[in-house]
């Protein structure tokens, strides 16, 4: 393995291997914006915007939602537009989890 090849080997291992805090939980779908997803969250009805292609609705058909579901998100990249998230809905993970969960439900 070249120089190039190993530092780019390890670069991404690093990065795969972050441990970042993530948002999951019941939500249903208000409005579907080109940028940001609005949610309501069930629990506690606080309200969030989400990256469009940073979050994982846990679903098997991405486009046929049921009136609620589960959703997963770092959290640099929900937005609290009224109320809280629950704090027991925010966990740490490792990068590489969350991406082997986008694989699982064919997110890319």
């Amino acid at each position: 393995m070249g120089l190039i090849e190993s530092w780019l080997e390890k670069a991404l291992s690093s990065r795969l291997n972050k441990v970042l805090d993530f948002y999951r939980g019941e939500v249903v779908l208000q409005k579907q914006g080109l940028k940001y997803s609005t949610y309501r969250i069930i629990e506690n009805n606080g309200t969030i915007d989400v990256h469009v292609a940073a979050h994982v609705r846990l679903v098997p058909h991405q486009f046929n939602l049921p009136a609620t579901f589960e959703i997963i998100a770092p959290m640099k990249y929900v937005k609290v537009v009224s109320g809280t998230v629950p704090e027991h809905q925010i966990f740490q993970m490792k990068v590489r989890e969350y991406s082997a969960i986008r694989s699982m439900y064919n997110v890319r």
